[in-house]
């Protein structure tokens, strides 16, 4: 398989973006209850693409692996106010998906992109739930760029 190469995002991305977000929707657990809404969708991508690069409050980040034929994976990255109330600054992840058949570095090499655009004494924060894929898998591949574990996601559907 051809390695991708990893690259910042341009405005002619959103719609493969927009596909493997539809595409990641349809293997999670929430496929059966939730549906993508397509415009709000493009709508964070196309804003995430505008404020790419900064290194203050609401910059994003947002880089796809390119095969040159189609892309394989994406992350798109947020610095905001830790905890969104304190005086430092954290870097967290808004999507990080790379489709099952993607090369085998895909996922750790947007994450190394990302994780290289973070600015000196931020602190790099990623959740990792199993929505999607094995939240163990992504957690060891975490733990590899030098993130611990930290807590766990607990979640309960509220009925009536």
């Amino acid at each position: 398989m051809k390695r991708p190469r990893v690259r910042v995002a341009k405005f002619g991305d959103v719609p493969q973006i927009l596909d493997m977000i539809k595409e990641g929707h349809a293997r999670s657990r929430y496929s059966g209850s939730t549906c993508v809404d397509e415009r709000r969708a493009k709508a964070l991508i196309m804003q995430s693409i505008q404020r790419h690069g900064g290194v203050v409050e609401g910059s994003t980040f947002v880089a796809v692996a390119d095969t040159g034929e189609r892309l394989e994976g994406f992350i798109i990255g947020v610095l905001q106010p830790m905890y969104l109330v304190l005086d430092a600054i954290e870097a967290t992840d808004v999507f990080w998906y790379a489709r099952p058949d993607a090369h085998g570095m895909t996922a750790s090499r947007l994450l190394r992109a990302m994780h290289k655009w973070v600015p000196a004494g931020a602190l790099i924060r990623h959740g990792n739930s199993d929505a999607i894929s094995d939240a163990d898998l992504s957690g060891r591949l975490l733990e590899q760029h030098g993130l611990r574990k930290s807590g766990g996601t607990y979640e309960k559907e509220k009925t009536k």
